[in-house]
């Protein structure tokens, strides 16, 4: 099975000459991974929506709904997270039908897309909508010869460099506490790739961050992918330190860390993670060591369960 477990990541430079560097985050698409997927979203990014030619074989009323309920559902789980987010649609294995096959599925798909919109607009027209690119029209990839691979490259390039970000300056303090984050965490004897709120509050005022800033420079550094934080600063300021909740206490330096313990916890090929949990209770020690009976064990897959369903991480996990 070499489909992506959670999300892979990548980096990519489309010229070397060019101040643009992309940081891929390849996102699985299986219904197991919807909620976690959601953690990965952020403001400044482009997204592309991939799909798949129905081929003769397949049952084309049945993926013709699966494929409208997948694309919905990204829409939506876009313009809840993001509002105006920019997206492309991309369509792969063109090579396994006909041209005209190709067509007729990518206008198919394109209504689909400019159906949704026309809703979501006139569900709400007060926020901004997803920015499609082309009017829905999908890329199309050949597979097999690497067709449409060059042009598809040059329009992500190209619509990076149209976002309001782009070549954005970004003040020094800032900068500075994104170098001292990564410097502190290379230190780290043990390897955390997480940091105590307090101890990065340190770090923010040593960096000349604070008040509206540390929540200015907290946002942008996870927006660009240098930290993750699902706390909100402002709250967090207000409350005592000893009274916050896990994820409120916790910086973490290494979005890369945080996708690979979701993948020790959310997968698609579950049989292999419910039999671990059924057999040795998780296998993890704690200062109140699990004992591996039944009851333990139910306990650590049913947190395990409510992430992938609901989206809600436990402490212990």
């Amino acid at each position: 099975d070499d489909r992506t477990v959670g999300i892979a990541m990548s980096s990519w430079r489309p010229d070397p000459d060019l101040p643009l560097e992309f940081i891929v985050k390849d996102l699985a698409g299986q219904a197991v991974y919807t909620m976690t997927n959601q953690f990965f979203l952020a403001r400044r990014a482009l997204y592309m929506l991939v799909w798949r030619v129905a081929e003769g074989d397949d049952d084309h009323e049945r993926r013709q709904s699966e494929l409208k309920g997948m694309i919905e559902l990204w829409m939506d789980t876009l313009q809840m997270r993001v509002p105006g987010a920019s997206m492309i649609l991309v369509v792969t294995h063109i090579d396994k039908v006909s041209e005209e096959e190709v067509t007729r599925q990518c206008e198919w798909v394109k209504d689909v897309v400019n159906a949704k919109l026309s809703a979501m607009v006139h569900a709400d027209g007060h926020t901004l909508p997803l920015d499609v690119s082309d009017d829905g029209e999908s890329w199309r990839l050949d597979c097999l010869r690497g067709e449409g691979v060059s042009g598809l490259r040059m329009q992500l390039t190209a619509m990076a460099e149209s976002l309001p970000w782009y070549q954005e300056l970004i003040p020094g303090p800032y900068l500075d506490l994104w170098y001292k984050v990564q410097d502190k965490t290379a230190e780290d004897p043990e390897g955390n790739r997480w940091l105590e709120w307090e101890r990065y509050r340190q770090l923010a005022e040593e960096c000349s961050v604070g008040g509206v800033n540390l929540g200015i420079a907290t946002k942008l550094l996870s927006e660009l992918g240098v930290i993750k934080y699902f706390g909100h600063v402002d709250t967090v300021m207000s409350k005592p330190y000893d009274s916050l909740s896990v994820l409120e206490g916790t910086v973490f330096v290494s979005p890369e860390w945080i996708v690979d313990a979701l993948k020790g916890l959310i997968r698609h090929d579950r049989d292999a993670l419910i039999l671990f949990f059924s057999r040795f209770g998780g296998g993890m020690k704690r200062r109140s060591s699990l004992t591996g009976q039944a009851a333990e064990s139910k306990r650590w897959l049913r947190r395990v369960q409510r992430l992938a369903v609901y989206g809600c991480l436990h402490a212990d996990l």
